[in-house]
């Protein structure tokens, strides 16, 4: 009876676990950029920045303010941290998720040595 309890509520953590990183999938539009402790919004909101996150681990990135945008892959490495690599114009990036819903993602993560945070809104929600 324990191992059957056991058992069930480790399939339950599971199950939980693999359903917030599944709420990624998506298009995220960028809505707050600080990096290095100074707002950079305007400079991502201007032309839109959007990062997707697709079912087969692939990343893409439009709309930066230096008008690249590339794809490459994605994949979580715990429960928090998602690890980008392979994607053109930019360097391989690891960061933190800190909110991630069905309309909102937070993740910090290190640019260039700076600590940068990054809010999106999910497209379409």
């Amino acid at each position: 009876m324990r191992f059957f309890v056991f058992f069930l509520i480790s399939a339950l953590i599971f199950q939980s676990c693999k359903s917030d990183e599944k709420q990624i999938i998506g298009a995220w539009f960028a809505s707050k950029v600080t990096i290095a402790g100074v707002d950079k919004t305007a400079d991502y909101t201007r032309n839109g920045y959007k990062e997707s996150y697709g079912e087969s681990d692939v990343y893409s990135f439009s709309g930066a303010p230096d008008g690249k945008s590339g794809e490459g892959d994605y994949q979580w490495t715990s429960k928090t941290t998602v690890k980008r690599s392979g994607v053109s114009n930019q360097t391989s990036l690891e960061f933190t998720v800190k909110t991630l819903t069905n309309k909102k993602m937070t993740y910090t993560c290190t640019i260039n040595g700076d600590e940068a945070t990054f809010e999106f809104t999910k497209m379409g929600k």
